[in-house]
């Protein structure tokens, strides 16, 4: 199952970095009008809840920034950063091919199995 939900999260990285990165051409016109120093770029968070209807719905938190600096505290501070957050549903997933319908059954299945395996041992003991 840990392989399932991995390969599903990797599918939908990936989709969130490409919706991050279409808008990406605007926050470069911002980032030159506020005279902001260096390149974009971006580090995008990613999480997954499943919804009512059992189909999932990635939150992604995207952070564009112009330098990353370590920090005293052991993390990272940014120089200039704006950010970004959005939902992505699996049928807005589908500019990627099968692959995260593919992924997204392959966890449930996953999770079903598992599922059956702990009621078969309940029910043994």
């Amino acid at each position: 199952m840990a392989e399932c939900e991995h390969q599903f999260q990797k599918v939908a990285q990936r989709a969130a970095e490409r919706w991050a990165k279409s808008a990406q051409p605007h926050l470069e016109q911002a980032r030159r009008a506020l005279n902001l120093r260096g390149d974009l770029q971006l580090q995008c968070e990613v999480t997954h809840t499943e919804q009512d209807n059992g189909l999932p719905t990635v939150t992604a938190d995207a952070k564009f920034f112009t330098e990353k600096r370590p920090s005293g505290y052991g993390g990272f501070t940014y120089a200039d950063e704006m950010e970004l957050s959005f939902e992505i549903s699996l049928s807005e997933m589908a500019d990627d091919g099968d692959e995260p319908q593919q992924a997204w059954q392959a966890l449930q299945a996953s999770r079903q199995t598992c599922q059956q395996q702990t009621d078969l041992l309940v029910a043994w003991r």
